[in-house]
């Protein structure tokens, strides 16, 4: 981790040098931070009680090891090597535009700088970054260097009618159906990558929706939303409460499937207690039957240890771990979904954090299957410099089945259980 937070110092001190390229990079990147600046300062025009803009700016490098299990020759097909190197400068803007007491607009911009070996290395990765999973592309290549390029995504860009206990949207929104903290069979329109602990805001969906408050509690809501891939997601929730509990029942059309769940928050004596299940339909061949179900126990202590224990069960899920699985789950541009938020049939999530001091604080989290073929540790460390400047150093190891499978006519080589591989993360991020 030492190596990766000099390495970190040294590649932002050459920032400069590998946007600027060539003349091409020069003007598009020229272009891109004026446009920021612009956006920034927007406010001058308009009245300061109707807009605000915030987000942060966060420096991030990253590591990634692999076994040395895996034959040189499989990583050489893929054009990887055993440990290698990856750095990205990740700018948010967040503006939220109260036309009037009714009408509202909101606008999410992720600006991400990328550089290291993926980049120079792997095109897959580009495509990756750059790919729109929702029906009108709203990503962009603003500079595209050989051993760099600019990424901007407007991950939200909706507008809101609010008229007494009703409320619509329409445009690019988060749309948050889940319950539980790790696993959400009920978040039919955005399933969220646990792994991808570096985007908080989580991804958006292209979709209207309405939804009707009957309470302090309560509501109906229906929405839908359209993908890259034309499929449609349709479905309404009734949230309600009933007792100490909060429930909530929905339904409707999932892709190809029919969908029907439930979800609950509540307590068990001093303890939370949430869950959520939900039952997949499938109207194709291709989309076969699934139920999923996830719950979770937590408690916080009066002296700051939290703890949390949480359960996944999915009928469409491995019963044993490979070395690709371990890939897709790491991977933050891999897009996972209600019907399958993780790859293995029952799986535990156990969480712990404390806060060592008012600016430092520890969290450990693990995953493993029943089967004790897949083991993940991820610690990680915080601490705030400033009150708008924290540094993070977090961790993701992965251990489980070394199976490698080989293009036919090869073996497949089956090294046993051990380590597979682990990234480690150094970040910066500075919030306005």
């Amino acid at each position: 981790m030492n190596r990766l937070i000099d390495r970190l110092g040294k590649a932002a001190a050459k920032v400069t040098k590998l946007t600027t390229a060539n003349a091409k990079a020069k003007a598009n990147l020229a272009l891109a931070l004026a446009l920021n600046l612009a956006l920034a300062f927007s406010t001058v025009s308009v009245a300061q009680d109707r807009i605000e803009i915030d987000g942060y700016v966060k420096l991030l490098g990253t590591v990634t090891d692999i076994t040395r299990t895996v034959p040189e020759g499989l990583l050489d097909f893929s054009n990887l090597q055993y440990t290698y190197f990856d750095y990205q400068v990740h700018n948010r803007f967040n503006i939220d535009y109260h036309i009037s007491d009714q009408w509202r607009v909101q606008v999410g911009m992720r600006n991400r700088l990328f550089w290291g070996y993926q980049t120079s290395n792997l095109p897959s990765f580009k495509e990756s970054i750059a790919a729109d999973p929702g029906v009108v592309d709203m990503s962009f290549i603003l500079v595209d260097g050989d051993d760099v390029f600019l990424h901007t995504l407007l991950d939200r860009a909706y507008v809101e009618y609010r008229s007494g206990d009703w409320e619509f949207v329409a445009g690019r929104q988060r749309i948050n159906w889940g319950v539980n903290t790790v696993w959400n069979p009920n978040d039919l329109f955005n399933q969220y990558n646990y792994f991808d602990f570096d985007y908080e805001e989580r991804p958006g969906a292209d979709a209207v929706r309405t939804t009707r408050y009957l309470g302090y509690n309560s509501k109906i809501e229906v929405a839908a939303a359209l993908d890259s891939a034309n499929q449609v997601t349709a479905a309404g929730l009734y949230q309600f409460g009933k007792g100490s509990y909060d429930l909530q029942v929905l339904g409707g059309w999932f892709k190809n499937d029919l969908a029907l769940g439930a979800g609950w928050a509540g307590n068990l004596g001093n303890a939370g207690f949430k869950g959520e299940a939900t039952y997949f339909h499938g109207l194709q061949n291709e989309s076969p039957n699934a139920f999923l179900a996830s719950a979770t126990v937590d408690y916080a202590f009066a002296n700051s240890l939290y703890i949390a224990g949480s359960y996944l069960y999915n009928s469409g899920g491995s019963n044993q771990s490979n070395f690709l699985d371990f890939g897709g789950i790491s991977n933050p541009a891999n897009t996972l979904s209600a019907k399958n938020p993780f790859p293995f049939e029952s799986t535990f999530f156990i969480a712990s954090s404390y806060q060592i001091t008012p600016l430092f604080r520890i969290d450990i989290s693990q995953m493993f299957t029943t089967a004790f073929d897949t083991y993940i540790l991820i610690p990680s460390f915080t601490y705030s410099i400033t009150q708008d400047l924290d540094a993070l150093i977090l961790g993701q190891i992965f251990f489980g089945n070394r199976i490698f499978p080989l293009p036919a006519p090869l073996p497949t080589i089956d090294e046993g259980f051990g380590y597979v591989s682990g990234l480690g993360f150094a970040r910066l991020k500075y919030s306005f």
